[in-house]
This record gives C-alpha cells, sequence and structure tokens, in this order.
C-alpha cells in the first residue's frame, strides 16, 4: 500500500505541473485534494524535480519556469493548511535554485 499511494501523490504531483504548464485552473484540483498538500508532496518534488533535472536537463529551464508558476499559485490558495502550502512552495522554490541564473533568467 505504501507504494500506491507514493504513486497517487506522484500521479497528483504531475498533474499540477501539466495544469500549470497548460494554463489550466489549478484552484480545483487543490481543492479536490487538500489532504495531498502536505510536507510528503514537499518531499516528492524535490525529489522528483532533482531525478528530472538530472536526467533531462535539456528540459531544466522550461521546467523551472512551470515550477516557479506553481509555487506562487500555491502560496496564494487560502484553503488547506497554510504552512504546508507555503512549506510546498518554498520547496518549488528551492529546487529550481540550480536552475534559476542571471544566464538564463536575465531580467532584461
Amino acid at each position: 500500500m505504501p507504494n500506491e499511494a507514493a504513486n497517487q501523490e506522484q500521479d497528483f504531483l504531475i498533474n499540477l505541473l501539466r495544469a500549470t504548464y497548460q494554463n489550466q485552473e489549478v484552484y480545483p484540483i487543490l481543492q479536490h485534494n487538500l489532504s495531498k498538500l502536505n510536507d510528503d508532496l514537499a518531499l516528492m518534488l524535490r525529489k522528483w524535480v532533482s531525478d528530472r533535472f538530472a536526467k533531462e536537463p535539456a528540459i531544466a529551464i522550461n521546467l523551472a519556469r512551470v515550477i516557479i508558476k506553481l509555487s506562487t499559485i500555491i502560496q496564494e490558495f487560502e484553503q488547506g493548511n497554510l504552512a504546508s502550502n507555503l512549506g510546498i512552495a518554498i520547496a518549488c522554490y528551492e529546487t529550481v535554485l540550480p536552475i534559476v541564473t542571471h544566464e538564463a533568467f536575465p531580467t532584461g
């Protein structure tokens, strides 16, 4: 059963990222999955993103953009546990730190 729960959480994370990438409305997804907005999601996000960056470096910049956007959405989400939401948002930002450079994201 632990593997099944982990797979469901990973599927949830991938669905969130996909919806964010496709500019879909993410809040309904979050509302229907409040129980999954927790420290486990933050940990899974860190591992999943780290694995993707290592295995598929060519997609790192685009994935980082999606993760930054998702982080903003989650930190502004007013339902669920505020501390967990902020923890997930922080995890999002921390995972993209190696990718977000001045060269990759110029300010001009």
